[in-house]
């Protein structure tokens, strides 16, 4: 179930069940130092236990990682403006990784672009969040459909 907020495409709107977020693992991609330390006292306020990559090549690391530990994530939290590779492209690498062509990808933005939720959509991205939303609007929006 895909869910998108900020400027949304019609036919791209769906909304989820509301779930518990206790006890998921996310992996938050972000380069922002500070911006990572807020989100990951976020989800674990949330349940949820977090690990941060301070870009795409980590994340990449960390999740062929995750693999070999057998500790997969349920679902990767990134930023879209990040040195090197962007949200999209970061996706488009972690959707050639086997077991993770499905796996859950919100994506963090501070400003949409008209078509970005079509571009999420057909990249497979479950969603878009700004990043100015409230912390209580991030925790309702990130309540996924297993």
């Amino acid at each position: 179930t895909a869910l998108f907020a900020g400027q949304i495409d019609e036919n791209v709107v769906a909304v989820p069940e509301k779930i518990a977020l206790n006890r998921k693992r996310v992996l938050i991609v972000e380069d922002n130092p500070s911006m990572l330390k807020m989100l990951t006292e976020h989800l674990k306020s949330w349940g949820c236990k977090s690990s941060g990559a301070s870009g795409p090549d980590e994340a990449l690391l960390f999740l062929r990682e995750s693999v070999l530990s057998e500790e997969c994530y349920d679902l990767i939290l990134t930023d879209f403006e990040m040195p090197g590779m962007n949200g999209f492209e970061l996706t488009c690498e972690i959707r050639k990784i086997e077991g993770f062509e499905k796996l859950p990808i919100i994506l963090l933005t501070s400003a949409e672009t008209i078509g970005d939720g079509k571009t999420c959509k057909g990249l497979g991205i479950q969603g878009y969040l700004h990043r100015q939303g409230s912390r209580r609007y991030h925790f309702q929006l990130l309540q996924l459909k297993e």
